[in-house]
């Protein structure tokens, strides 16, 4: 097992932009850097990570009704079919439950009126087909929603370095950092707040990418 303490924030520590395949629930690893680009899920600015300070809001179409007409959407665009709209529905059932248990629920409805509101286009991960994809112009709200899910703001980064017996990845923050371990990228991994208000907790994340990314938020921040 390589040492914890060989996670450093170098080239392989990316500017917390997590690389996630819009709307499909798919994580990918680029190269050796375990971090992902949730289409922005944390480039926008201006949420700090908190939970929706009321109750969400009771105006306009449900949360349901949203996701309806988005993942139909998704089905008659260019490059869609039904199951991009079955894949849709799935992802964003996840997310739902995700909103409600983190208190993230008016930022989640304000994303999905962006996307329902826009066009739906097509683009691919390289060697991949072609996808639906919400416009860009909602990305920014989409990063607000997932910094209120992980409590991980935009400016950490995530850090990954591989060994001959395992790998070690962890998170840095200005304000808290995390450290962990385990046989590969995809867990189980043993983790340690490095930093911050409960630096010394000890924590188990389940693998390098969300699963490191949400422990560390609920843990260490």
């Amino acid at each position: 097992m390589i040492a914890i303490d060989a996670i450093t924030p170098t080239s392989e520590q990316a500017s917390f932009c997590y690389a996630r395949s819009e709307m499909r629930g798919n994580w990918h690893v680029s190269g050796e850097a375990a971090f992902f680009a949730l289409a922005a899920w944390l480039v926008g600015g201006g949420c700090g990570g908190t939970a929706d300070a009321g109750q969400a809001s009771n105006t306009g179409p449900s949360t349901q009704t949203l996701v309806d007409e988005l993942c139909a959407d998704f089905r008659e665009a260019a490059c869609g079919d039904a199951q991009d709209e079955q894949q849709c529905l799935v992802d964003l059932a996840e997310e739902q439950d995700l909103a409600v248990a983190e208190g993230c629920q008016t930022r989640l409805d304000a994303y999905l009126k962006c996307a329902t509101a826009g066009t739906i286009g097509c683009s691919a991960i390289e060697g991949e087909p072609l996808e639906p994809e919400v416009d860009s112009q909602c990305s920014e709200l989409h990063a607000t929603f997932w910094e209120c899910v992980t409590r991980v703001p935009a400016e950490c980064g995530v850090g990954y370095g591989a060994g001959a017996d395992g790998v070690s990845c962890g998170v840095t923050c200005p304000e808290f950092s995390s450290k962990c371990q385990g046989p590969s990228q995809f867990g189980p991994l043993e983790c340690i707040c490095e930093t911050g208000p409960h630096a010394g907790t000890t924590f188990a994340a389940s693998d390098c990418s969300r699963g490191l990314i949400m422990a560390t938020g609920h843990t260490c921040s």
